[in-house]
């Protein structure tokens, strides 16, 4: 028979060794969660510097003529028509 003192060492390593693991799987969850809303930040930030590059270059198209939205294009202008 185990004396007592032994099956209360046993029990305190076994309890110690689930915290442990438990602190160990909690703190990769917290990790991975950080860094998947870091990944979602830097895509919202992305996708909101394309938004305001797409505004500029729109701006830009609409103060152009037809003739040099024609022309910028790659086409001639004639007649009223980009060909």
């Amino acid at each position: 028979m185990i004396p007592i003192s032994t099956n209360w060492k046993l029990i305190a390593a076994g309890v110690l060794a689930v915290a442990v693991a438990t602190a160990i799987v909690g703190i990769y969850l917290k990790g991975r969660g950080d860094g998947r809303a870091l990944a979602e930040a830097d895509a919202k930030t992305a996708v909101i510097r394309q938004l305001k590059e797409r505004n500029v270059t729109d701006e830009k198209v609409d103060r152009l003529s037809a003739a040099d939205l024609c022309r910028d294009l790659g086409g001639v202008f004639r007649d009223g028509r980009c060909e």
